[in-house]
């Protein structure tokens, strides 16, 4: 059994936005603190897998109390999703080989080019891996497809019958084969109204009723949202995630 613990639901600025003023910045609501995006995959006390490494990683892995990681996955080279990479060596170091890194071609360009002394000492080891395909992590297989995020693309994730699509705005025809017989889903809903790059609640909606999912929760969500502000609006298989959600899949 695969646990997840997210560890940050926020957009590329964070919840609160430094010097915003806004009633849910200033909420004292824990829920409506949102560091950003990542989630910590664990099966069985066995495999440790982490998806995207921003700003706040160092914090959000202590904070959570992780202290193993067998391999990163990363969606995209947003700044928000891979600017906390460099706190990933002390994986390598505590592990005594490279921490595998995957990802798209687009992404893995980026990284080796821009932390390009963390590869070439063999810090952390990059894996390109296909928009479309399948990493065998320790023997477990996670599915990857494309998304749309405004002038690029994202990776969805599959395990078995959950998905994460954080920072997507449309999917391809061809993802919809993996949007089917969902458990869980996290989804991206950035705010209310969608822009060109991130669903919005419409979005949202109109997805829950074509893939039909038993559970959506949503993430990447700006400080628009308020965790119990925006509750009345949503199905009742919707909910908000937070900053430190754990569930089982």
């Amino acid at each position: 059994m695969w646990k997840v613990i997210v560890l940050g639901c926020g957009p590329s600025l964070g919840v609160p936005v430094i010097g915003c003023k806004c009633s849910v910045c200033m909420s004292n609501i824990e829920f409506n603190k949102r560091l950003r995006s990542s989630l910590y995959l664990q099966y069985n006390h066995e495999i440790s897998i982490l998806i995207d490494s921003g700003c706040d990683i160092r914090f959000q892995l202590l904070r959570a109390n992780i202290t193993k990681l067998d391999a990163v996955i990363l969606t995209h080279p947003h700044s928000d999703h891979i600017a906390g990479i460099d706190n990933l060596r002390v994986f390598t170091y505590q592990n005594g080989c490279s921490l595998d890194v995957y990802a798209n071609v687009e992404t893995v360009d980026y990284i080796t080019k821009n932390y390009s002394y963390l590869f070439e000492r063999n810090l952390l080891n990059a894996i390109k891996i296909d928009d479309y395909g399948t990493v065998n992590i320790k023997g477990k297989e996670i599915t990857t497809f494309q998304q749309n995020h405004g002038d690029i693309n994202s990776l969805g994730i599959r395990i078995k019958n959950f998905v994460y699509s954080n920072d997507v705005r449309k999917f391809p025809r061809k993802s919809y084969q993996f949007l089917s017989k969902i458990d869980v889903w996290m989804l991206d809903c950035l705010q209310v109204i969608a822009t060109d790059a991130h669903a919005g609640l419409n979005e949202v909606m109109q997805w829950n009723e074509q893939f039909m999912p038993k559970k959506i929760y949503l993430t990447n969500m700006n400080h628009t949202i308020d965790y119990y502000g925006i509750q009345p609006m949503l199905s009742r298989n919707i909910a908000l995630a937070y900053d430190g959600l754990e569930f089982y899949i």
